[in-house]
């Protein structure tokens, strides 16, 4: 009795990323959202709307994004490491490179900008409000 050869077909390699719960909270709402919309004639999943979103952005970052994670995410420790180990790179391949150098040529890291300004979380109530519409004191004559 031979065997049969079975063709396996390779498993399709899963991306994962965390989010932060408070976009994850904000995924879920979208997802309960678009299938509400939808009324069960499909079902969408969160990788649904993260592919529906990411596939609206550009292909590239823009500044102000590259701004917004150099403010969340660049570490001045990490930073002065990375630039003192140029600085000996340089050295030990016979270059005369010093940390000023160094600085200059990655000034935008260096510099002390301005935090990105963050918009403030609203509140449950005052969306709920604004859903409801202006106050009677404010409607026109």
């Amino acid at each position: 009795m031979s065997e049969e050869l079975k063709t396996v077909k390779p498993a399709k390699q899963v991306e994962r990323a965390v989010i932060n719960d408070e976009l994850k909270n904000k995924l879920v709402s979208m997802t309960a959202q678009a299938n509400a919309a939808l009324q069960g004639i499909t079902i969408v999943t969160k990788s649904d709307i993260v592919n529906l979103v990411l596939g609206a952005h550009s292909d590239e970052l823009s500044a102000a994004e590259i701004e917004a994670l150099k403010a969340q995410h660049l570490d001045q420790v990490k930073f002065a490491f990375w630039v003192a180990k140029r600085v000996k790179e340089a050295r030990d391949a016979g270059e005369n490179l010093s940390m000023q150098d160094v600085l200059s040529m990655n000034h935008h890291f260096a510099n002390d900008t301005k935090p990105v300004k963050r918009r403030a979380r609203r509140k449950k109530d005052d969306k709920a409000s604004e859903a409801a519409g202006p106050a009677s004191s404010d409607k026109s004559i």
